[in-house]
């Protein structure tokens, strides 16, 4: 396996790369060393993407100001936001308002994902939530995911009108508001699925 590192913020900051290792045994195995200086105290925001060795290298770039992490590859974009304390950003055709979350595009559907309360958007699609949440969608449903049984709440998602609620698990409830659909969920609840 290869890493890629990508910084994201502080852009400006000194770094330096090294390299050990070589072959032996007739197996070639290298470590390299990332390192990162910065005075005083502080965070970097990094990227860590694993790839196999031999496959192409995705394409990092960063949004608003560093505080958005992009990375594309042949038919898929992620975008990662975190932060220490609350921010908006937004750039491309996302935006984000909180301290984590991250949006998956690939062709098959698009997941908006929070792993905290806040808010995440792609195009005409969206998810606020009070706690870690996700919604998966693809062009004929999508599913609200709670991790661990959720401690319920109310969510807000953003999808086609007209969007119902399928198969409703007891006590979910939903009130559309044009393409802004509230629902509640009680406290158990994993999964909440709509459609067409």
């Amino acid at each position: 396996m290869d890493l890629e590192f990508f910084v994201a913020a502080p852009a400006d900051t000194p770094r330096a790369t090294m390299r050990y290792g070589g072959k032996t045994l007739h197996i070639e195995e290298y470590q390299d060393l990332l390192q990162l200086r910065r005075a005083g105290d502080g965070a970097y925001y990094v990227a860590i993407f694993p790839r196999a060795a031999g496959t192409a290298a995705p394409a990092f770039a960063s949004l608003d100001d560093g505080k958005i992490i992009k990375v594309s590859g042949e038919g898929w974009t992620d975008y990662a936001l975190l932060a220490h304390e609350p921010v908006t950003a937004g750039g491309d055709d996302v935006a984000f308002a909180g301290t984590a979350g991250a949006v998956a595009a690939r062709a098959a559907g698009v997941t908006l994902t929070l792993a905290a309360s806040g808010e995440v958007r792609r195009g005409a699609y969206a998810l606020s939530a009070p706690s870690a949440a996700s919604l998966q969608i693809t062009p004929r449903s999508a599913a609200l995911l709670l991790p661990d049984g959720g401690a319920g709440g109310e969510f807000t998602v953003q999808l086609p009108d007209g969007w119902t609620l399928q198969a409703p698990p007891a006590g979910v409830t939903l009130t559309a508001e044009g393409p802004r659909s509230r629902i509640r969920v009680p406290a158990g609840i994993r999964r909440v699925v709509l459609g067409p």
